[in-house]
């Protein structure tokens, strides 16, 4: 575990001042990993840190940083060799296969699914240029109302997309874009038929061995033995930490079941801004594929996000302009958070102060707390319509105990707080009297309290 530093998030741009004064820095101390491990102590305190930071410049070592457990029973530290699962940053790699295929005359992009599979729902009418794009309109597994138990059961790439095979098309294939892992399980299912080898042979074969990337791999089933893989750990109440609950990978066959490392993470998306993945046109489409065109605070950017909604956050991220990558792999359940974390780090390389949630812990006032408790609903346009938080005041916070298991509000300034589970901000508005009336989640979307959370 590396050291805490109890420095300034702005500490490396005071070592870089101290440099140009003819002063010299303590022995063997990297001004960079100080300020890394500054800015990571908050997240640390509120149980929002287990995973690997790593940044590298182009032709320099990385400076990798590992924080929190691989897992907690045993408790073992999380180390800078350590695998975690890299939710849809698999995308990337799933197009690139795509790719090498077409280069090597077995398939065109432009071809409907269905001259390839046979079987394939609507494959008349899908192309596989749709299935790159999300723009199938295939139906979406999230959406099934069994979806919890279908996610135990281990299934082939061909029997995942069959799940929705019988609902009907969401859309006119190719009129709209509606992003869906059910498309790179498609991919998946086409990879195999026209390798003629099973996707995680094939995705190693075309991709992985030509970079020589040896630690990074497919996962296909629950009981495959994979070395140094960590733990998925989901967020409890405030700051604690439970095992995330079990999925079979291949729900997520072709759009989320692979595992890497940070360092190896950043060597990937290095690679596939200088070409070496795939080059001229295919280079751009694969950029456009896997969502890969970004912007960080006005610079031309490369980022791959990751998610798998269990216990697995991931952000990688390019400043081809300033040859920097940064790469965080964390083994938590909580959206959003990688991503904070690699543009946190981003602006700590390039001498920028990092924008980081600005973190409260500690009791507040419980008359304060318990006037903004309550059941707060949600309308029409949220991810769930019409959801709800229901929110208690319990032991100096909030906490929703709505959720299995029940997560806490992280307090940031007067009214407002993160939710931790998710990283989102949340924002109470009160009435004259200070009584909660709604909230505004993640910025966007608008709860109206309706009452008290009844006793359980």
């Amino acid at each position: 575990m590396p050291s805490r530093s109890r420095s300034h998030p702005g500490s490396l741009v005071a070592l870089l001042a101290v440099l140009a004064c003819g002063r010299e820095p303590p022995m063997s101390v990297d001004p960079l990993a100080v300020a890394i491990d500054s800015a990571m102590a908050p997240y640390s305190a509120a149980g929002a840190l287990s995973g690997v930071v790593a940044v590298s410049r182009d032709r320099e070592p990385p400076v990798v940083r590992a924080y929190g457990r691989a897992s907690l029973e045993p408790s073992t530290p999380v180390r800078a060799s350590t695998r975690f699962v890299i939710g849809s940053v698999t995308k990337s790699f799933t197009a690139a296969a795509v790719l090498a295929l077409r280069g090597r005359g077995l398939l065109e992009l432009d071809r409907p699914v269905g001259d390839y599979l046979q079987g394939f729902p609507h494959g008349h009418r899908i192309t596989v240029r749709h299935l790159l794009d999300h723009r199938s309109g295939l139906g979406n597994l999230f959406f099934l109302p069994n979806y919890g138990e279908l996610a135990r059961q281990h299934r082939t790439a061909a029997e995942v997309v069959g799940l929705v095979g019988s609902l009907p098309l969401s859309f006119e294939p190719g009129t709209r874009t509606a992003y869906n892992n059910v498309n790179y399980s498609a991919l998946a299912w086409l990879i195999e038929a026209r390798s003629g080898r099973p996707y995680p042979e094939a995705v190693t074969e075309l991709v992985l061995e030509p970079l020589e990337l040896r630690q990074t791999l497919v996962l296909d089933s629950v009981d495959q033995a994979v070395p140094e893989l960590a733990d998925g750990l989901d967020p409890v109440g405030m700051t604690d930490l439970a095992p995330a609950r079990f999925n079979d990978p291949s729900i997520f066959v072709g759009s989320g079941a692979m595992a890497s490392t940070a360092s190896e993470l950043i060597r990937w998306i290095a690679a596939i801004d200088a070409g070496r993945v795939a080059s001229g046109g295919d280079r751009e489409l694969l950029m456009d594929f896997a969502r890969l065109r970004d912007d960080f605070r006005g610079r031309r950017a490369i980022s791959a996000t990751g998610w798998d909604g269990v216990g697995f956050g991931t952000h990688v991220l390019r400043l081809p302009d300033d040859s920097l990558t940064v790469a965080v792999t964390l083994n938590l359940n909580i959206s959003g958070l990688a991503t904070e974390i690699a543009q946190a780090v981003a602006a700590l390389a390039l001498g920028l102060e990092p924008e980081v949630a600005p973190i409260r812990l500690g009791r507040l006032p419980m008359d304060s707390l318990e006037a903004l408790a309550g059941l707060y609903r949600f309308g029409p346009d949220f991810y769930v319509p019409g959801g709800v938080l229901r929110i208690v005041a319990r032991d100096g916070g909030l906490h929703d105990v709505g959720r299995a298991p029940e997560i806490g509000l992280l307090p940031l300034a007067d009214g407002e707080f993160l939710y931790r589970a998710t990283w989102s901000r949340v924002r109470f508005h009160a009435d004259d009297r200070g009584q909660g009336r709604s909230l505004t989640f993640a910025e966007r979307f608008e709860a109206t309290r309706e009452g008290s959370v009844p006793p359980e």
